[in-house]
């Protein structure tokens, strides 16, 4: 049975292919694929609106100090 030690975990090209994208991939192409497929029209303009709206600005910041405050107290 070959395992492989810790130190050649990312040896393989294709292992470091993988770390480089997965980021991009689950924070970018898959949100952006759920919207084409749920029929959103996106465009510039209707981006820039989106995050220039009061309700868009609450919910993102409601969110972010949600978490913080929740990682807070919950490890307090």
């Amino acid at each position: 049975l070959l395992t492989r030690t810790e130190e050649d975990v990312l040896d393989d090209p294709v292992d470091r292919w993988q770390h480089k994208v997965e980021p991009w991939s689950a924070g970018v192409v898959v949100p952006f694929f759920a919207l084409m497929s749920a029929g959103v029209h996106v465009s510039g303009k209707t981006f820039l609106a989106l995050w220039t709206h009061p309700i868009s600005l609450g919910i993102v910041c409601g969110l972010i100090l949600g978490k913080v405050i929740g990682i807070t107290l919950g490890s307090c």
